[in-house]
């Protein structure tokens, strides 16, 4: 094999660990929007933007 398999394996960890982390973020959402008022919805909701925009691919 002449092509890297850390380059696969960083691959494959990648994309477990984002769809992972969408799974999480939409749980919370989806518990926030069923339990709690607007306000704290909007508030983690702003929380979470900013963190998907430095994550690596």
């Amino acid at each position: 094999m002449s092509f890297p398999l850390h380059r696969h394996v960083r691959l494959i960890l990648g994309l477990v660990w984002t769809t992972a982390f969408m799974l999480m973020l939409a749980h919370l959402l989806y518990g926030v929007r069923d339990q709690a008022p607007r306000l704290q919805q909007d508030s983690t909701v702003s929380m979470s933007v900013p963190s998907l925009r430095p994550v690596p691919i």
